[in-house]
């Protein structure tokens, strides 16, 4: 989850005395794989990377569900209980 890792690592730099500046620079190296490909120049705070970040890995967060989420899903006439099921 991309808010639980921002959330961890702020709470680390921020009780270290760390600033907006040595924050950009030190998420970067948390990040593994292409998540540390940005464009040059595109990030002017902390801020603006968090919101990066965020956008781009959306997908990753984890959902909270509810039972209601249940009631939502039907075995069509066309599938099989186990196709239905897998």
């Amino acid at each position: 989850d991309p808010s639980v890792h921002l959330q961890a690592f702020q709470t680390q730099v921020y009780i270290s005395g760390g600033n907006d500046l040595l924050s950009c620079k030190l998420f970067l190296g948390t990040l593994r794989g292409g998540g540390g490909n940005l464009p040059l120049c595109s990030i002017t705070s902390f801020v603006d990377l968090a919101a990066a970040f965020e956008s781009q890995f959306a997908a990753n967060k984890i959902k909270c569900l509810e039972v209601a989420y249940l009631f939502d899903i039907k075995q069509t006439k066309t599938k099989t209980l186990k196709q239905y099921l897998t």
